[in-house]
């Protein structure tokens, strides 16, 4: 009876130590992008990467904090590309009245692009910037800008191009080469 009760405890031991090791080490390889959606983004190495468009914007440190020191933040950038934000990411889409910087910056975080645009932009170009928005729903977010004092902008995590007038092919194009290019981090390798 003894040595049944010996090999139980052994197997049970080893179930637990290799349940733990599993755990352990999913724990280990999610920690990062756990701690990272609850206190904002560790400071990241930037990535001027020559070869995408738009110019390479300085990272900010990233943390989530409040409306009342969100007052007092200045950013590098109009509109901004990283820096403070709040703690809860606003979901791609078309706003009609401009969100806040605090809100879009998160939303950049996430791998997600801005199109900031001027309130005197012509309504025919706001409504061409539409279209471009619909067809790529999932990863952009279209917001009135008051700061701009003409034209539009469009900002990525570290990333930013300035248009006068609606430029398709340009948007597109940067869409394409910024969409999720960083959640928290880098996603992968550099590009060029």
């Amino acid at each position: 009876m003894k040595a049944v009760t010996i090999r139980r405890l052994g197997w049970w031991l080893v179930t637990v130590g290799l349940l733990c090791a599993a755990v352990a080490g999913a724990v280990k390889q999610q920690l990062p992008r756990l701690t990272g959606s609850a206190v904002g983004s560790a400071p990241a190495s930037d990535r001027s990467e020559p070869c995408l468009p738009g110019t390479p914007i300085a990272i900010l440190k990233s943390p989530h904090v409040s409306t009342a020191a969100l007052r007092t933040t200045d950013y590098n950038s109009v509109p901004p590309t990283s820096g403070p934000h709040f703690g809860i990411a606003p979901s791609p889409g078309i706003y009609d009245t401009p969100l806040q910087p605090g809100a879009f910056v998160h939303a950049e975080e996430h791998g997600h692009v801005v199109f900031a645009y001027s309130p005197s932009l012509p309504a025919a170009q706001v409504s061409a910037l539409k279209d471009i928005a619909k067809a790529y729903s999932g990863d952009v977010l279209m917001t009135p800008y008051p700061p701009l004092a003409d034209g539009l902008a469009l900002a990525a995590w570290g990333r930013l191009q300035r248009f006068e007038q609606v430029d398709r092919p340009g948007i597109e194009r940067f869409i394409d080469a910024l969409a999720g290019r960083y959640d928290h981090r880098w996603t992968g390798p550099p590009r060029c």
